[in-house]
């Protein structure tokens, strides 16, 4: 299980070398997984180690937990904008664009 997800996590994060994903999943340490079904109905299984998540996965993808988010900050990709864009984001744009959008 650890050695398929130790796999996993270095296909979906290529950024990050051996040492980190071995901290993220360690060898010897306890590692719990918790199975929740979300609101939709969808399942979504989370990796804890040392007492705080740190993956989950959805539709057979592996996403960072906030915790991970603060020890591997690149993890995800950036994108930057100008900030009369931003504005508008803040004040609520990306709520209406993503009612249209059907989500």
């Amino acid at each position: 299980c650890r050695r398929k997800l130790r796999a996993d996590v270095t296909a979906a994060f290529p950024t990050l070398g051996a040492d980190q994903v071995s901290a993220l999943v360690p060898g010897k340490e306890e590692l719990s997984i918790v199975k929740l079904c979300a609101h939709r109905g969808d399942a979504v299984t989370v990796y804890v180690s040392g007492g705080n998540p740190v993956l989950f996965e959805l539709e057979k993808s592996l996403y960072p937990t906030v915790y991970t988010l603060w020890s591997y900050p690149d993890l995800l990709p950036v994108f930057t904008t100008w900030p009369p864009v931003l504005e508008k984001l803040v004040g609520g744009a990306g709520k209406r664009i993503s009612l249209y959008s059907g989500y």
